[in-house]
């Protein structure tokens, strides 16, 4: 309920506490409950890897963990081309599972998100069609990733759509820019304050 309503530390919580109380009692729910902890701790995109603690570390190896474990590893490293290999090359355990599958292109959305701004980082402008091509995705939805990165915190990037752009204005411009609107401003208030006092005499 918790994954679903989009509540995922709330989520990652109810899962790693289920998974110790079925591992307490042996149950075999707890691989399944690892396995929901794992993608609960994707989508919080949390730093911590669900494996470095003492409860979990043992079940590291089991044969329908390995491809979780993995998943995490390219995931927080935000390497896509790893994720979308790990993706393809276990499909029978990944895809089957109706849960995972649901919250599948959200992951990978965030993916080729982290990916996209590790790549826009050091350029001042950038054609789409390059970044398409390095994340491997249509223009269309290079831009849409762009947009939300832009709506997300990255205001300082702007997309010039007809020219197939990426731009990034730097501080020191923006604050140049804003200064001369400000002085233009108050080049106008002072122009109407006089032009009131003239027509007052």
């Amino acid at each position: 309920m918790h994954l679903r309503n989009g509540s995922y530390e709330q989520a990652y919580t109810d899962f790693f506490e289920a998974f110790k109380s079925y591992d307490e009692s042996g149950s075999q729910r707890r691989i399944l409950c690892l396995k929901y902890l794992v993608l609960a701790s994707m989508l919080m995109k949390s730093d911590i890897n669900p494996f470095d603690s003492q409860e979990t570390k043992a079940f590291r190896d089991e044969p329908e963990i390995v491809a979780m474990t993995r998943l995490i590893k390219a995931y927080q490293e935000h390497n896509l081309k790893e994720f979308q290999t790990i993706v393809d090359e276990h499909k029978d355990s990944i895809g089957t599972d109706q849960f995972v599958r649901e919250r599948l292109d959200e992951l990978i959305d965030n993916v080729r998100g982290e990916a996209l701004r590790k790549i826009i980082r050091p350029y001042i402008s950038v054609s789409i069609d390059y970044l398409a091509n390095e994340i491997n995705v249509s223009v269309e939805e290079v831009t849409r990733l762009l947009t939300q990165i832009i709506l997300d915190q990255d205001s300082q990037y702007r997309i010039d759509q007809p020219a197939n752009i990426l731009y990034r204005s730097s501080i020191e411009q923006s604050q140049v820019d804003r200064q001369k609107v400000m002085d233009t401003v108050l080049e106008r208030l002072e122009s109407m304050r006089n032009n009131l006092i003239q027509g007052c005499y």
